[in-house]
Order: structure tokens, then C-alpha cells, then sequence
């Protein structure tokens, strides 16, 4: 919000809202209690993890759930041993971590039964003065989401054959949180801008992965790795 008053926003989603959907690291000891989550009020006797400073913690905190919040050279040693239960990460993320948590963290995998999910975007910004420029950008976001390369390129850098692999996304449970924070600032995003089909999530008509799967933009989440 804070942005959006000092500087001058292009308010189309940088990765489509991808970035609101979140899988969580877990210490194996724990799994077994994770499996039994189902609705967020299941969630609310565990410990999650976050960063010092994230937005995310205020997201959390406003839905009930107990976040601890360490520096990042602390994060795989506080799930490998069993401080915290869960370690929410966005997808684009845990393609990179995995190899950190097999190299560094034993006892950390990748929790299989839940999708967090919360509307979250970034935004490129300019200087409030700089229209030229802040509308060369939309030009070229709308350009790009019309000849389907903005599609293209989020598959290519995403959705990649390791996530697909991994991230079973039709069998997860999605336990979904308002950002309460950003409503106003996301609420002025054009919904053909979003991938995420938020309204229905936040109107409890989606609560399971396999929903997500039929979404167009999301398919490829859903194929089978290699």
C-alpha cells in the first residue's frame, strides 16, 4: 500500500498471482500430523515459518496461525529439526531449495497434502512523474499476454518438469487466506490479469487441487514431470 501511494504502479501481476500459491517444507516427524489438516482451523496447532520483515507474516497472523520468524541461514536447521512444522514457500522457490534441503536437511521434505493460498502479486513500479514509461510496460504485459509468450515464458521458468514432478497440485488439499492488507491494492487489478481464479477461491467454491487443474493457465502444473 505504502508503494502504491509513493510510487506509480503498473497493476497487472508480474507472475499472474502465481506467486499466492504456496507448498511448505516439513520435517518427516511431522508429516504424519500435516496429513490430517484439511481446513485452515486444522493449521492453526502447528508452527509455520517465515522471514524477519516478510508481508507474509501479516497474512498469517490475521488468519489465526501461529508463525515463527527467523534470518534465512536459519530456515532448513529450524524445519530439519522439528522447531517449526511447516515452511511455506512460493512455487517459483522450492525448484532452487530442493537442492538445499538435499544437500543440508536430511529430515526435510516437501509436505504433499496442503496449497496455501492467499491473493499476493508483484508489481513493477516507476516514478509517479514517469507515465511514458509505465506505459510502455502495460503495453508490453498486454502484448505479451495476447500472443500467449507471457503464458509461454511463466510455464518455461515455473512450471517446470521438477515442480510438476513434485508438487502433485490435483491431490493437495487448498486452505485459502484473505490478505486483508492488500485488499484495496490487489482489488484494482483487471481480472483478466490474474491466473488465480480468486473469487471462487475466497468464496469456498475451490478447496481442492483437482479444480485448480482445469483452470487453461494452470494445466501445465498438472501434467506429469519427467
Amino acid at each position: 500500500r505504502a508503494l502504491h501511494q509513493r510510487l506509480r504502479p503498473i497493476e497487472i501481476p508480474v507472475t499472474g498471482g502465481l506467486l499466492g500459491l504456496r507448498v511448505g517444507w516439513t520435517n518427516q516427524t511431522a508429516l504424519p500430523d500435516l496429513n490430517t489438516v484439511h481446513r485452515l482451523d486444522d493449521l492453526r496447532r502447528f508452527t509455520l515459518l517465515q522471514g524477519l520483515g516478510w508481508s507474509d507474516v501479516d497474512v498469517f497472523d490475521a488468519a489465526g496461525l501461529r508463525t515463527y520468524t527467523a534470518r534465512s541461514e536459519s530456515f532448513f536447521r529450524l524445519v530439519d529439526n522439528n522447531r517449526v512444522q511447516l515452511f511455506p514457500r512460493g512455487l517459483s522457490e522450492l525448484a532452487a531449495e530442493a537442492v538445499i534441503v538435499q544437500s543440508t536437511a536430511p529430515k526435510t521434505l516437501l509436505d504433499p497434502n496442503l496449497l496455501m493460498a492467499y491473493p499476493f502479486a508483484g508489481f513493477f513500479y516507476v516514478s509517479p512523474k514517469n507515465e511514458p514509461l509505465a506505459d510502455a510496460i502495460r503495453r508490453g504485459f498486454e502484448q505479451a499476454m495476447s500472443d500467449g509468450s507471457y503464458q509461454r515464458l511463466l510455464e518455461e521458468v515455473i512450471m517446470t518438469p521438477w515442480l510438476r514432478k513434485n508438487l502433485n497440485l490435483s491431490s493437495r488439499n487448498v486452505l485459502v487466506l484473505n490478505n486483508r492488507e492488500a485488499q484495496d491494492v490487489l482489488g484494482a487489478v483487471d481480472p483478466r490479469h490474474w491466473m488465480i481464479p480468486w473469487n471462487d477461491l475466497l468464496e469456498g467454491r475451490i478447496s481442492k487441487g483437482a479444480a485448480l487443474c482445469e483452470i487453461v493457465e494452470l494445466r501445465q502444473l498438472c501434467l506429469p514431470g519427467f
